[in-house]
């Protein structure tokens, strides 16, 4: 499954900034906001694509640019 998460150096986004966000950029999977930033905040860069495996652990990060030979090489 794909999800985005938004997040926002100044404090959790609002789910209408998600919303506005999701939809400028025509994005047809779910959007999240992030709360926290402490499973994110190790980006160097933004956007960038993680790979986190179902107990919620990040197992590949900061892959951006991704193709999509690379994430099903990944999973």
């Amino acid at each position: 499954m794909m999800l985005g998460v938004m997040v926002d150096g100044n404090g959790a986004p609002t789910q209408s900034e998600v919303q506005s966000w999701a939809n400028r950029y025509n994005l047809d999977h779910p959007v999240l906001a992030d709360q926290s930033r402490d499973l994110y905040n190790f980006a160097r860069s933004y956007p960038t694509y993680m790979l986190i495996d179902r107990d919620m652990t990040v197992s590949d990060s900061d892959m951006y640019p991704v193709s999509e030979f690379q994430i099903n090489q990944l999973l």
